[in-house]
């Protein structure tokens, strides 16, 4: 990808003074139309809301171009860095504890294995939220078809770490098996 020029992105990074400004580009991205990505490559300006243009002062609307190369500006929400105001440095330190609401990095499992690490959330089909984790922190057994996992609670923190069934967050959705060697396994590369 293209680097900004030194010019160029001086000049951007004063968009970063606009209210709900958070971030930019620093080589040039596909623009995004809709949920797509174009070919039209841009600097892609980050805000947390994107708000209709009628709605801004014209000291706040963020330029359709910067030293000819076109912007695109990309809703992300709001951000933060652990350990900031919004999520206390005792919670990112203490992941042995019971967090709500639930972060990435804190003690999670099965209620049949000791503990794990809760690794991200994920949109489900049906537009529910999943937690991800490996298969040996989720299923009560990585050699089991998913079909076959009989202890299906999740609870957090992991039963290591003083979880109980007080702590019940999720139920258990979904692994890939794990083939051990000597298995067969409908995989062509594990075949191989």
């Amino acid at each position: 990808m293209e680097e900004l020029k030194r010019k160029t992105e001086e000049k951007v990074a004063r968009i970063l003074e606009l209210p709900n400004v958070v971030g930019y580009s620093r080589t040039l991205k596909p623009k995004i139309v809709g949920r797509r990505e174009t070919e039209e490559k841009a600097i892609r300006i980050y805000v947390t809301k994107k708000v209709p243009k009628n709605l801004l002062a014209d000291n706040v609307i963020i330029p359709r171009e910067v030293d000819g190369i076109p912007t695109d500006v990309v809703e992300i929400g709001e951000i933060w860095a652990l350990g900031s105001e919004r999520l206390p440095l005792a919670i990112v330190a203490e992941k042995t504890r019971v967090v709500r609401p639930l972060v990435a990095g804190v003690s999670i499992g099965n209620y049949s294995i000791t503990a794990g690490t809760l690794g991200w959330f994920f949109n489900g089909k049906r537009g529910e939220v999943l937690l991800g984790s490996n298969a040996h922190v989720f299923a009560d057994d990585v050699g089991k078809r998913p079909e076959e996992v009989t202890e299906k609670r999740i609870v957090q923190p992991g039963k290591y770490d003083g979880g109980t069934l007080r702590d019940l967050v999720a139920y258990y959705e979904w692994h890939q098996k794990i083939y051990f060697r000597g298995e067969r396994s409908n995989c062509p590369v594990a075949r191989f």
